[in-house]
């Protein structure tokens, strides 16, 4: 039995994937919980999804864990890691527990570089939990979908919000709907903004390209998905038929070379159904697994 554990949005959707293949299900530790221990008796390898060591406590879950003798696979994914390089309390942290996990995955190479340089040696490992959905024909209009969280200054920051902010009033005439925010920084009426959207396929088909330029990430599903579908997707580092912009008139060009010929990313579509398909992504990780 695999215990995952971390993400509450990853979490799920990987011990779906999983059980399609082995038993997997996603557990919630509590340091409370005095019968915590017995509750996972049968479980004997646990994969956190996000690095335990970039909060207190999840270093002292794992450190639990560890104690019972349980395998344990962390899976880098994206804030974890900046975390941890950039905060001296959890590079510390980072230090002290990486030798009492066994195997450490990161989602993209990426953060692989970023974790090296604190000593962490991790492979590349993409998740299983990016939906793919089915090449669509672009819609009429001009509509543009973007990633801009705003929970915190930090979120914000990290997508670039003003950068976005900036793009919205330079195109008045395109609709723009903004996902994971709040609409706090926005009143310009060709922006909608949702805090939490259940149905991101409508999303996608909607809308004739996707923007997401953070200053660091992981493999970003949204990409995954947005790509399945066909659709153009500008983002902050060069990827695989996808378009890259880091500053203000990089994303102006393109936004403007996209509406002035809109086409669909059929090689998109094509590499990430193949690179990121969930059975085989899942397969992979049964293979790691079975080496504990």
């Amino acid at each position: 039995m695999i215990g995952i554990l971390g993400n509450d949005f990853f979490g799920p959707r990987i011990v779906k994937a999983l059980n399609k293949k082995t038993n997997a299900r996603f557990i919630y530790p509590s340091l409370h919980d005095l019968r915590f221990k017995d509750k996972i008796k049968d479980i004997k390898i646990i994969h956190f999804i996000g690095s335990p060591t970039a909060s207190t406590h999840g270093v002292l879950t794992l450190l639990r864990l560890r104690s019972w003798n349980k395998k344990i696979i962390t899976h880098w994914i994206g804030g974890d890691a900046w975390l941890v390089t950039n905060k001296k309390i959890f590079r510390w942290y980072t230090s002290f527990c990486k030798n009492k996990i066994d195997i450490h995955l990161a989602d993209d190479y990426r953060l692989i570089q970023m974790i090296s340089k604190i000593g962490v040696n991790a492979i590349e490992q993409p998740l299983p939990v990016a939906t793919h959905f089915k090449i669509e024909p672009l819609p009429n209009g001009k509509h543009i979908l973007v990633y801009g969280p705003d929970e915190t200054e930090y979120f914000w920051k990290r997508f670039n919000g003003d950068i976005i902010k900036n793009i919205v009033k330079e195109f008045p005439d395109v609709n723009f709907t903004i996902v994971r925010n709040s609409g706090k920084y926005f009143n310009e009426p060709n922006v909608k903004c949702f805090r939490w959207v259940t149905d991101m396929e409508e999303l996608y088909k909607k809308s004739i390209a996707v923007i997401r330029i953070p200053t660091h990430d992981g493999l970003p599903g949204t990409m995954v998905e947005t790509l399945s579908m066909g659709r153009q997707f500008i983002y902050s580092d060069p990827f695989p038929f996808c378009k890259t912009a880091k500053t203000f008139e990089d994303l102006k060009k393109l936004i403007q070379e996209i509406l002035d010929n809109p086409t669909l990313n059929i090689e998109g579509a094509n590499f990430v159904n193949e690179k990121y398909d969930i059975g085989k992504i899942a397969d992979k990780l049964i293979e790691i697994y079975n080496k504990l």
